[in-house]
């Protein structure tokens, strides 16, 4: 099993700034609960084999957690950093949102080559998440493993490489600390998304 993980809440979640690189603010308060509880449940699962990370604060303090608990070592990964979101990058105005929901739009309308002002397409993007699928499933066969990334490149590339348990009526999101599992067989099946029991 593969246990996705978004990070736990940040201060860019609250105050809606665009953080791929320079801007990089750790959990909240809130946020360090958050990663405790899901680290308290992925512990009662199977062992963990490895923790996979983004570099960004919110995320490695998150896996920090999970590995206090499960005892996993971790390893940071490029792969799993947040949308390069280019120029956009600090900005949490209404304008520089329109134009980043414009370019997801492009990205579901068939257009993978449309990138951030300045930053990467979904080509891009999706190169380096499945990517990394790949190297995991090298390593680690049968063992269990946790990726802790960000909402942008799970919602973005997930859906594309397996079916998504939602209710297409409802906004596609994933939660601070929602957790995704992914089954490794023949081909890469979601059994859960965006599960949230940890957090009560």
């Amino acid at each position: 099993m593969v246990y996705l993980v978004r990070h736990a809440e940040s201060e860019a979640n609250l105050t809606r700034t665009m953080s791929y690189r320079r801007v990089d603010p750790g959990l909240t308060a809130r946020g360090e609960r958050q990663a405790r509880a899901v680290a308290t449940w992925l512990s009662r699962g199977r062992p963990v084999a490895r923790i996979y990370s983004s570099p960004l604060r919110r995320g490695l303090q998150t896996a920090q957690q999970i590995a206090q608990v499960t005892g996993a070592p971790i390893e940071v990964t490029e792969a799993l950093r947040e949308l390069d979101v280019g120029s956009l990058e600090g900005r949490s105005d209404d304008e520089a949102w329109a134009i980043h929901d414009a370019v997801l739009r492009q990205w579901w309308q068939a257009d993978p080559a449309a990138s951030f002002p300045d930053g990467e397409s979904y080509l891009e993007v999706y190169a380096r998440l499945s990517g990394l699928f790949r190297q995991i499933a090298e390593r680690h066969p049968v063992e269990d493993v946790v990726a802790v990334g960000h909402g942008g490149i799970f919602c973005t590339v997930l859906p594309r490489l397996c079916s998504i348990p939602w209710d297409p009526a409802t906004p596609f999101t994933l939660a601070n600390t929602g957790v995704a599992i992914l089954r490794r067989e023949a081909a890469l099946t979601c059994e859960l998304w965006n599960g949230q029991a940890h957090l009560g």
